[in-house]
């Protein structure tokens, strides 16, 4: 609870309410023991106010949005979405699922199978929330570098109509995204290292990723240099 908003327990997975969209997806990570939305409801209604909040929501389909709608009944609801520009976001998709771990061919080949993906089709994200919630529901911003960091905080308050969430500010950048260098030697690691037929374990990856940021020191590579897509592709996109 913070601000006189509920942010409830139930649905809460590896720090965010992920267990509510993966239950809808029927995904392998739900986790039955953390409840989804359904164990989420009493303390929803604890409160005038509640926050949900996953990445994962990103992922619902129509069906799937119809779904969490009809789950959450009469309940008036606000749905509150950042956008990335494309090329931003390809970029960054590619360097997340480079640090989970996954063997992933070149940058480059990478870019040409996203240009055209769903996923980053933000209009059409956009367009299946608000045929279920309404158009006067939605409330979108842009994440970029003028916006991060505290003013992207400030700005999610502001939506939220609770500027008294203020101490619940983050002290520190989470997830941020690597540079190139680093970025590509995980990927070459990962390909040699990984075992067949299973994921790495946690400790395997940080392993890894220690690996990574070795080598970089060592061969004094410049950690500025970020993935971006060309001159091509980002008329493309």
């Amino acid at each position: 609870e913070a601000g006189g908003f509920a942010i409830p327990t139930a649905g809460w997975l590896d720090g965010a309410h992920h267990n509510v969209p993966l239950e809808i997806l029927g995904k392998p990570k739900f986790n039955p023991a953390n409840g989804g939305l359904a164990a989420a409801l009493p303390q929803i209604d604890a409160k005038p106010n509640a926050l949900l909040s996953s990445e994962e929501f990103e992922f619902l389909d129509l069906r799937g949005v119809r779904r969490l709608k009809e789950g959450l009944g009469d309940r008036p609801a606000k749905v509150i979405v950042y956008l990335r520009r494309q090329d931003a976001l390809i970029a960054s998709t590619y360097a997340q699922q480079i640090k989970m771990g996954c063997r992933l061919g070149s940058f480059r080949d990478y870019v040409t199978s996203s240009l055209y993906h769903p996923r980053f089709d933000l209009f059409m994200i956009l367009m299946r929330w608000s045929h279920v919630f309404g158009r006067e529901a939605m409330s979108a911003g842009v994440i970029c570098e003028e916006t991060s960091g505290d003013l992207l905080f400030d700005d999610f308050l502001v939506r939220l109509g609770s500027p008294r969430l203020e101490a619940a500010k983050p002290d520190k950048l989470y997830n941020p995204t690597p540079s190139w260098a680093e970025v590509e030697l995980l990927r070459r690691l990962s390909i040699l290292l990984k075992p067949k037929g299973r994921k790495f374990t946690p400790e395997e990856l940080q392993r890894i990723k220690a690996l990574a940021r070795k080598r970089v020191r060592v061969d004094a590579l410049d950690l500025t240099v970020r993935l971006q897509l060309d001159a091509s592709d980002l008329a493309r996109v």
